[in-house]
């Protein structure tokens, strides 16, 4: 439980969790929100969606298509980015699973972000 396992012990879970999720985000090409990591969550990240990629659709294939339930933007943010929750116990290869199906997903949008912007 949360007494055995102790505060400090607690947040460095989640800041372990934070930094494996925001790592593989940014190695996708993907941007981060807020663009300031000093004021990133280790229990939910948030991450822009690329242009041209509807947030909806892009949330409704990863559901469909992997059974991974991405969190959408709030209020002036509903259209801009998405989320991943990594509060709590949640084992690394499940993450894994989470940002492969994040990744698997984008490849369906036609290009993916590290691909954007470059010159041919």
């Amino acid at each position: 439980g949360l007494i055995e396992e102790g505060t400090t012990a607690i947040h460095a879970r989640h800041a372990r969790a934070g930094d494996r999720v925001r790592a593989r985000v940014k190695s996708m090409g993907l941007r981060l929100f807020p663009a300031d990591e000093r004021f990133a969550s280790n229990t939910v990240t948030a991450i822009r969606i690329p242009e041209g990629v509807e947030v909806a659709d892009f949330r409704k294939r990863a559901r469909e298509n992997h059974g991974v339930i991405l969190a959408g933007g709030q209020a002036k943010l509903t259209h801009t980015i998405f989320r991943i929750g990594h509060l709590g116990h949640i084992p690394d290869e499940e993450l894994d699973e989470a940002l492969d199906a994040v990744e698997a997903t984008l490849e369906t949008f036609g290009s993916t972000p590290r691909v954007v912007g470059r010159s041919t």
